[in-house]
């Protein structure tokens, strides 16, 4: 569950809120990426949104919490991942 703590000081691999914190900093405390490496990132991870319309797209900040990724589009369209299995969860539109 998503509490005033967590929200408060979210754990590193977390995005609970738009901003990630109630400062919104929009800033990661991870680590692996830097200066140095950036260059070699790869996709290791795709997914599909199964948009509505052509063209449509991400509406917000994903959101990250308990290996979660909540990604909501145009047309109010809200799907779910597991970040473990790397499987869609759920789709509500």
């Amino acid at each position: 569950m998503v509490t005033p703590a967590r929200l408060a000081s979210p754990a590193a691999g977390e995005w609970l809120q738009n901003g990630r914190d109630y400062g919104n900093r929009r800033f990661s405390p991870l680590t692996q990426i830097t200066t140095g490496n950036v260059a070699r990132l790869t996709p290791r991870w795709l997914f599909q949104l199964d948009m509505p319309q052509p063209g449509a797209g991400a509406a917000a900040t994903p959101l990250v919490a308990d290996g979660r990724l909540y990604v909501s589009t145009d047309y109010d369209v809200v799907t779910a991942f597991d970040l473990r299995t790397r499987r869609r969860l759920w789709r509500y539109a």
